[in-house]
């Protein structure tokens, strides 16, 4: 699935696009209970736990929150879906 600006968000995500972009934001897997993955995120003296289940279709209120547990705003997570580097400290940095 792929996201472009202008269009609407995806109503849903499979938990293997949440991990890649959790991961790309610099979290760190910590492990699972039962069908819900953890990782821990570290920025700005901060540590954030993220926690989020492993369905096929999550949707937006579930991705929400993973966006509220990451610490980064909404338009940072989803150019990181769609390829954008981010830089701990400094945020999302477009690359072509």
């Amino acid at each position: 699935m792929v996201f472009k600006f202008g269009t609407k968000k995806p109503k849903s995500l499979s938990w293997k696009e949440i991990d890649r972009v959790v991961v790309k934001l610099g979290a760190v897997y910590i492990g699972t209970k039962g069908d819900h993955r953890k990782y821990h995120r570290a920025a700005d003296d901060i540590t954030y736990v993220i926690v989020f289940p492993q369905y096929k279709d999550c949707y937006r209120d579930i991705i929400d929150n993973v966006i509220r547990m990451c610490g980064v705003s909404g338009k940072e997570f989803w150019a990181v879906y769609n390829g954008a580097k981010y830089v701990i400290g400094e945020g999302v940095k477009i690359t072509k």
